[in-house]
């Protein structure tokens, strides 16, 4: 089985909620179970639909407890499955982002930083580009009151970076976020 092969409908929904739950981050610990709790599976199913991912690469055991993780082609696969920012939550015209808004930035950050690290091999300027967009975003974000003009911008440029890269879930996530989809 690969990352690849089509999941079946309870590994759509464990993967989202795990998504959902770690925020997207390929560094939260979550429990298995308490990803399968929210949606009906028993501890057995639980540990069987995570078994399944796992084999995916989709996510990764952190302990023999139970503790899993999205991986960043977990992240990808949950993006195109329907994870993250919301279509109501298209960045608006408001000057600073509210909190809403920020979070769905915030959750598509790390499938730029995977694309981001898959590219520091490449010699092309689009990865250096695609870096310092990246940052540009994170500072706006680190900031009280992040301005969503320069957000905006930069997902502008990050979209134009990852034009013809291959990387059609980030980008269809950006398109969403930035209301041209």
């Amino acid at each position: 089985m690969t990352a690849a092969d089509p999941l079946d409908a309870n590994e759509s929904r464990f993967l989202i909620e795990l998504y959902e739950q770690s925020e997207g981050r390929v560094d939260a610990q979550v429990s298995m179970y308490a990803i399968g709790h929210p949606l009906g599976m028993e501890k057995p199913a639980a540990r069987q639909v995570a078994e399944s991912l796992m084999d995916r690469m989709l996510i990764a055991f952190k302990t023999l407890a139970g503790g899993i993780a999205i991986t960043p082609e977990g992240v990808q696969k949950a993006l195109q499955l329907g994870a993250g920012p919301d279509e109501m939550l298209a960045l608006g015209h408001e000057m600073v982002l509210d909190v809403a808004r920020r979070r769905a930035v915030d959750d598509l950050l790390p499938c730029l930083k995977q694309i981001e690290d898959a590219s520091v091999a490449i010699d092309a300027p689009w990865p250096r580009e695609l870096a310092a967009d990246i940052r540009t975003a994170e500072a706006q974000l680190a900031s009280p009151r992040p301005k969503t003009a320069i957000v905006r911008e930069c997902l502008r440029s990050i979209l134009g970076a990852l034009k013809g890269s291959g990387t059609e879930a980030c980008r269809e996530a950006l398109l969403r976020l930035l209301g041209e989809s």
